[in-house]
């Protein structure tokens, strides 16, 4: 278990960095609400392509 609890805090931390990188890249100023709406989004993308991934994987 502490595996798991160990990469769920570095994967969070590498997509919060990841998601900071591409706002900052892209110029536009954010509101707060809308920053963690879209940081929300962006995590859910991110979790979708990670278990296709997983999935094509698996059925190899």
């Amino acid at each position: 278990m502490e595996f798991h609890a160990f990469y769920l805090f570095f994967s969070t931390k590498n997509t919060q960095d990841t998601f900071n990188n591409l706002v900052a890249k892209s110029g536009k100023r954010l509101d707060p609400g809308s920053r963690e709406a879209l940081y929300e989004e962006f995590k859910a993308q991110k979790a979708m392509k990670d278990l296709e991934k997983e999935l094509d994987n698996l059925n190899k």
